[in-house]
């Protein structure tokens, strides 16, 4: 299988974020996303974080606002009194540091609709939000909300532990997945504790005997095996340089048995202590183009470790 990118690639300098928007619901989870947001910011630089909460349209806060309500709460502002709620329980557990540029903001609106604008708004370079995995409708808004965001994602599952040993990245071959290997790469280097990063790939052997050919399922498997082991190699070498950063890299190679790729992908997660899924947005089918890929769609649904969607 031939790779996307074949031209040499350019040196993998450490990550490092620019300005990070963090959406809060100002509930019970935000103490586990915030505890993990705290865990990450000793270890990636990150110059500037702006933490959000969406006040939703029909709420109390229409209420407020009412004639009769306003008489009786006169100069009452609730979005000053949410911002300072939002600061205090960022500050229990973030310490301020001046060397970060920290930002508060509350804005009414649709959650979704206002999250995506205002991360275009302020030019987000990474959009960080929690997920309780208890809730379906949690699932269906995080990849809503990533079939829209322009910019990089993490969603952190409510069942997160501040802990990065593992990272996971699915390799497809495609320029996303290259993308997704790159950026942990990256991480690992700015990490003063490296990781171990494993590059999965999960492939299918075709059904040939309505073709009568005469090579059974084994040999097949072997077949692809050897032509994706050497694919891998050859994708790692072009697309990580440096042979003292493919030294915390590891290649595994899964067959697509009765299940679907997304679904192998967060058992080998499970199974293999993984903490941070790292993959693109897409995949290589060009329906894929179109919108989040369907294997990405699928990660996020069932997944308990933190996903970290490269764009």
């Amino acid at each position: 299988m031939d790779a996307v990118a074949t031209k040499k690639t350019t040196e993998i300098k450490p990550y490092k974020i620019d300005r990070a928007m963090v959406a809060l619901k100002i509930g019970d989870t935000d103490d586990m996303l915030l505890s993990y947001i705290n865990f990450l910011v000793k270890r990636i630089p990150i110059a500037a974080v702006q933490f959000i909460h969406i006040l939703q349209k029909n709420t109390l806060q229409t209420n407020y606002f009412e004639e009769e309500t306003r008489k009786v709460l006169g100069d009452f502002d609730l979005k000053e009194e949410v911002t300072n709620n939002l600061k205090q329980r960022v500050e229990n557990i973030i310490p301020f540091q001046q060397e970060r540029e920290t930002e508060y903001l509350v804005k009414e609106g649709n959650p979704l609709e206002e999250l995506i604008y205002q991360s275009k708004l302020n030019a987000a370079d990474l959009v960080i939000i929690g997920q309780d995995t208890e809730l379906i409708h949690h699932h269906i808004l995080a990849r809503n909300f990533l079939r829209k965001v322009k910019s990089n994602a993490l969603v952190v599952p409510d069942s997160t532990l501040p802990r990065l040993e593992q990272i996971l990245v699915p390799i497809d071959f495609s320029s996303y997945s290259l993308t997704a290997l790159r950026t942990a790469v990256a991480i690992n280097k700015s990490l003063e504790k490296k990781v171990k990063i494993t590059c999965i790939h999960v492939y299918e052997i075709p059904n040939l005997t309505f073709y009568n050919v005469e090579k059974t399922r084994q040999e097949l498997k072997q077949l692809i095996e050897k032509d994706r082991k050497l694919a891998m190699i050859h994708f790692l070498q072009e697309q990580v340089p440096d042979i003292k950063d493919r030294k915390y890299i590891k290649t595994e190679l899964v067959v697509k048995e009765h299940f679907d790729i997304g679904y192998q992908i967060n058992e080998f997660a499970k199974e293999h202590h993984t903490d941070m899924i790292i993959m693109g947005a897409k995949g290589h089918s060009k329906a894929e183009l179109l919108m989040i890929g369907s294997v990405a769609e699928r990660v996020l649904g069932i997944n308990k470790v933190p996903t970290f969607i490269v764009k």
